[in-house]
């Protein structure tokens, strides 16, 4: 365990640099080219993936979980490989109905008002808002690749490949100042870079596993899975990563609607920072999830131990690093006209080391009824930060919606899963 933590981290830190340059300079030149005032909302476009990673409905927990345990016999193996072909079928016809009903809301101009960006504009808000979404859903059966990888096993390679997303994104956003298009689009270069980095992934995955594309995309004809099976795992995963993604990624929307342009901005350049941060202690936590899912019952308790050990070490690192680097480098990059305040640098830092002591029971509570409870405080989660966030932006901007999730991550969650951790193991 200790081994595939550290293998997971050192991915993560390796490529780290690298993303973190390229952020930095895809902020620089953003700025420059669009304006301090403007970049919010560009960086609010190129985000709003962030908030509905439950597009794939949560189908791939089951792929994870079948493929940790795939080596155990054959009849496992045949298992894994039919679980992964139904929720790549599935994923196919998912993200042509997401991409569809997303083209007729721009067509209808309702995208860029439901994120809160002025719809003055014309159709260039919708189309920019459109041109940011639809590679999620392009993206969604390349997904499986990724979760394959995590579950075989290679979550340190998983980390390592998510780096070029950035840097496929930085590319296109060079590309696109040199072709002088409007700074709005400038917000789907990340969403395109991530696609980049997923369709990698997922032939890299089907390679590892000795499966083919024709494989996952074909009609299963023996060995059918049961729609129960699958959505066991896959209706709770659903309403925890819908839950989380909301109750964390939300403050942008949140100031976008009630705060100041100057407010959002300067969220908006501390989640640059944060976001690579925090990739950092879930990329180690995600490679407890296939430990976890093969240990025997006896041995979770102390494996649990073990990793809480770890993450709260790994935590304050992050943490720590994140509150003394982000100020100087956000008013680097911002040429001294975003100053991110000391308050705000600080509340995130303790977000980070929240979200790495959540990790091991996030990862721990991954089967069926693990999940289901997982589901419940998830929600609570979300219900706290959304909720405290909406009553403190109006006076307290960045500062009022990042303590509401870091009360929203702390009561929601961390409390009340070490608390059923401890009951539930031995």
């Amino acid at each position: 365990m200790l081994r595939s933590l550290l293998r997971s981290a050192s991915a993560r830190v390796i490529a780290l640099p690298i993303t973190g340059l390229a952020v930095i300079l895809q902020s620089y030149i953003v700025i420059a080219y669009a304006g301090a005032s403007i970049f919010g909302w560009i960086t609010l476009l190129g985000t709003l993936f962030l908030l509905i990673p439950f597009a794939d409905l949560g189908l791939g927990a089951a792929v994870v979980n079948s493929v940790a345990r795939m080596t155990q016999s054959a009849e496992a193996r045949d298992e894994a490989l039919a679980i992964a072909k139904t929720v790549t079928r599935r994923l196919v016809a998912l993200g042509a109905a997401g991409f569809a009903i997303l083209a007729l809301a721009a067509h209808f101009r309702v995208l860029a008002p439901m994120v809160g960006l002025p719809n003055s504009g014309g159709s260039e808000p919708n189309l920019a808002t459109f041109t940011a979404l639809a590679p999620l859903f392009v993206s969604l059966p390349f997904g499986v690749g990724q979760r394959i990888l995590l579950g075989a096993g290679k979550n340190h390679v998983t980390a390592l490949l998510a780096a070029s997303g950035s840097l496929f994104a930085l590319a296109l956003t060079a590309g696109f100042i040199w072709a002088e298009a409007p700074p709005l689009f400038l917000g789907s270069a990340l969403p395109l870079g991530n696609l980049a980095a997923s369709v990698i992934m997922f032939a890299l995955g089907c390679r590892i596993a000795n499966w083919s594309v024709a494989d996952l995309l074909t009609r299963p004809r023996s060995n059918t899975v049961p729609a129960r099976t699958i959505w066991a795992s896959a209706a709770p995963m659903l309403v925890v990563v819908m839950a989380t993604a909301v109750g964390l990624q939300s403050g942008r929307v949140i100031l976008g609607h009630l705060g100041s342009p100057t407010e959002l901005s300067e969220y908006a350049l501390a989640f640059q920072f944060f976001s690579p941060a925090m990739s950092v202690v879930t990329t180690s936590g995600a490679a407890l999830w296939p430990i976890f899912a093969r240990a025997e019952a006896q041995k979770l308790r102390r494996s649990w131990t073990r990793a809480l050990e770890i993450m709260v070490g790994l935590g304050a690192l992050v943490a720590v690093t994140y509150l003394i680097l982000c100020r100087p480098i956000g008013a680097l990059v911002s040429s001294q006209e975003i100053l991110l305040s000391l308050p705000l640098a600080g509340l995130l830092s303790a977000l980070l080391l929240a979200i790495a002591l959540h990790q091991p029971q996030g990862m721990l509570l991954t089967s069926p009824r693990g999940l289901t409870i997982q589901a419940f405080t998830s929600l609570a989660m979300a219900a706290l930060s959304v909720g405290l966030g909406i009553l403190l932006a109006p006076q307290h901007g960045a500062v009022g919606v990042t303590l509401g999730a870091l009360v929203g991550v702390i009561c929601g969650q961390l409390l009340p899963n070490i608390l059923l951790v401890r009951r539930s193991t031995k």
